[in-house]
């Protein structure tokens, strides 16, 4: 039963909250306060291709402030899929 609770609860937030998905690639620039260049891989999950530049909003721009990420790095990027699009909601930096 608490299984299955759980189950229901876990979708629940999904549509609520909007997909969950992991995103790879090249940490560009920051455009402003809260939006960054990436330049990423493919995403299969979201029938995306590799893309040379793609500005992802970020949940919070406290994300970037405490990543001290440099141009180049490589980052894993959790983003949720919202009304407005894709939101950055954490991101890691990735081993060169």
């Amino acid at each position: 039963m608490l299984l299955v609770v759980g189950w229901g609860l876990g979708i629940w937030g999904t549509v609520l909250r909007g997909a969950v998905h992991e995103v790879t690639g090249t940490y560009v620039e920051r455009v402003d306060a809260a939006v960054i260049l990436v330049r990423h891989d493919a995403v299969p999950a979201l029938d995306m291709k590799p893309m040379e530049l793609m500005a992802f909003p970020l949940a919070s721009p406290a994300l970037l402030d405490r990543a001290g990420l440099a141009r180049g790095d490589r980052v894993r990027l959790i983003v949720r899929q919202a009304p407005e699009g894709l939101v950055v909601t954490r991101f890691d930096r990735l081993a060169h």
